[in-house]
């Protein structure tokens, strides 16, 4: 794995371009042709080429981020400039001044090396299909960016901070990039997971990272990105009929993978929507995702108990810690992400209807209350106690432990900003 900062980053990336710009066709075909190379002669080289391509794309994904983070900071920066303009106008002191960008970063993507990566897959190569899957994972909780609404250069008010040819190359050339990146996607994962020989997507799930990714793809709020997951996990399980036994399965079988992958998309929302001018339909889709998530941590199924009562969920180990460490780091993500929520809604409800915002807040809302009504046995999971919330309560209902007190002060959080987003909507 590259490193994701610093001058060890770019001399790799600098190499690796290199490399990719003289023989990117032979190194694709290698990665994902193996059986046209004599094996095992090949295999080392095979699995190098994918590592590479693996790098590439990772890369290819955080320039999309981090393009997409620098149109945000300077729209988040440009709005707070010119509500302190407001206030000086109306107290009569002077106003802080613009401060231009004379530049704008444009994301670029390996096209060829993308397109050239699709159509070498084979539908039978369950380890190309996890690098593609992985890669993709990585900066999955984007959406495209709508240039003529919430992303416009008049909407957003930057006329005086940024040209507005400048601005628009910028957003067109991330959606090119994502385009680019995700068409071919469904068709990949779909070829796959319609194999007749069924050893070919037990394989899949086997490759390193791909539980953990398939978390990500399944919070993603991109239609082209959950869409064909969902089906890859219907026809890989036995009693998938919908997204929140998608989630249950993941968790039962993958329950480490799987606890990452959910903590992995709420830190990326919560970094994201710290700063973008708005992240309406990523909130909404997570806010839904997760009350499906809530019942499958702590609703009994015709499977059996609840997850965050069994046994053998919570004695899950992995990558040094245990489950009990991983609820408590699920919850205090979750309640950071909720705050997220109310706390940005004011700045971006001017781009909706009230009656959009009435019906997403809604389920933030529920979300909210169903994480509430759990917290006992997300207590009882983080003292890594399992075998029923009931006894748990039982033993001390009115007591609540260190870790318990812990749980109720990071939900604190959310009401004080649920509190002053209801002030400001009254």
């Amino acid at each position: 794995m590259l490193e994701h900062s610093g001058r060890l980053d770019e001399a790799h990336k600098t190499v690796i371009s290199s490399a990719l710009d003289i023989h990117a066709n032979f190194i694709t075909v290698v990665a994902l042709r193996s059986q046209s190379f004599p094996q095992p002669m090949w295999s080392e080289a095979s699995e190098a080429a994918r590592s590479m391509l693996n790098s590439v794309f990772l890369l290819d994904g955080r320039d999309l981020l981090e393009s997409m983070l620098g149109l945000s900071v300077i729209a988040n920066e440009e709005r707070k400039r010119q509500q302190k303009v407001k206030k000086a106008k109306q107290r009569g002191e002077s106003a802080p001044a613009p401060m231009p960008v004379s530049s704008l970063h444009r994301a670029a993507v390996r096209k060829e090396t993308w397109t050239m990566a699709y159509n070498a897959l084979l539908p039978t190569d369950p380890a190309g299909a996890a690098m593609l899957l992985n890669s993709v994972a990585s900066f999955a909780h984007i959406e495209k960016l709508n240039r003529d609404d919430t992303w416009s250069h008049a909407g957003l008010r930057l006329k005086e901070v940024v040209k507005e040819d400048d601005f628009v190359a910028s957003v067109r050339a991330i959606n090119t990039g994502l385009v680019t990146t995700r068409d071919p996607f469904a068709h990949a994962l779909e070829s796959l997971a319609m194999q007749p020989d069924p050893t070919v997507v037990k394989r899949l799930w086997q490759q390193p990272g791909v539980p953990r990714s398939a978390v990500v793809l399944l919070l993603s709020p991109a239609e082209d990105v959950h869409d064909p997951t969902i089906s890859l996990i219907q026809q890989s399980f036995d009693n998938v009929d919908d997204r929140s036994d998608c989630f249950r399965t993941l968790l039962n079988r993958f329950p480490a993978q799987a606890m990452d992958g959910l903590c992995d998309f709420l830190a990326s929302f919560i970094d994201m929507a710290k700063i973008t001018p708005e992240s309406c339909s990523l909130a909404k889709w997570l806010v839904r995702c997760f009350t499906d998530i809530l019942d499958a941590l702590c609703q009994a199924s015709e499977e059996g108990e609840p997850l965050l009562q069994s046994s053998a969920f919570l004695a899950t180990y992995a990558d040094g810690l245990p489950m009990s460490r991983r609820v408590a780091n699920l919850w205090h993500l979750m309640t950071t992400a909720l705050a997220v929520i109310f706390k940005r809604t004011i700045d971006w409800a001017p781009f909706y209807d009230n009656e959009t915002m009435v019906d997403w807040m809604r389920d933030a809302l529920i979300f909210g209350r169903q994480m509430a009504e759990h917290i006992r046995a997300f207590e009882a999971a983080a003292l890594g106690i399992p075998g029923g919330n009931s006894n748990f309560e039982s033993e001390s209902p009115l007591k609540p432990t260190k870790t318990g007190a812990k749980l109720v002060q990071k939900l604190e959080v959310v009401l004080r900003d649920l509190v002053s987003w209801l002030r400001l909507t009254e």
